[in-house]
């Protein structure tokens, strides 16, 4: 994501605003993706969490918390594969031509999607967010944003929200400084 801010602003110093469009919605479709992951965490995790009261079971245990993850990825995966799957098919042999052709901007956006939902699997997995590049302060403001959208407000989504403008800020600064950069080249 990093490369499409950095497209972004380029595409913005220049006043080629169909391509600013293009790598924003680029971005705006990725943070969809960590978003969607958060929202289905949330339900596939109640739902597990239920079947498990129902059975009068403990949370307390790892072996329950690996029960979750196997069942975030029963979930998950498949929508990475139809995302990417349809992105590819909906691209294939358009070339240099993506501007030209609906079909290949919509398959783009489509595995943007996809790989915000492949980013969050891979934050979940190995408990970690990348925060040296833009792609994980992008990933932050699409978790937090996640959050938001099922309004749940519990402390831990509420610190989110405070890293959330805080990534803002590093992508707005980042973003601002790459347009300056190339009006001023």
């Amino acid at each position: 994501m990093t490369g499409n801010l950095i497209r972004m602003a380029h595409s913005l110093a220049e006043l080629r605003w169909l391509d600013t469009l293009l790598a924003f919605l680029v971005v705006m479709s990725y943070t969809g993706g960590i978003a969607l992951y958060t929202i289905v965490s949330q339900v596939v995790t109640g739902f597990v969490q239920q079947r498990r009261d129902d059975s009068n079971l403990s949370y307390k245990t790892n072996e329950h918390k690996e029960t979750d993850k196997a069942a975030m990825t029963v979930v998950v995966a498949p929508m990475i594969l139809l995302l990417m799957g349809s992105g590819g098919l909906l691209s294939l042999g358009s070339g240099k031509q993506i501007q030209q052709n609906n079909n290949s901007v919509f398959g783009l956006f489509l595995m943007a999607v996809g790989g915000g939902l492949v980013n969050a699997a891979t934050m979940n997995a190995t408990g970690g967010t990348v925060i040296y590049a833009c792609t994980g302060h992008i990933s932050k403001i699409g978790k937090a944003l996640g959050g938001q959208l099922l309004m749940n407000h519990t402390n831990k989504e509420q610190s989110l929200g405070k890293d959330m403008a805080l990534s803002l800020k590093v992508v707005l600064s980042f973003g601002a400084g790459a347009v300056v950069t190339v009006a001023a080249w």
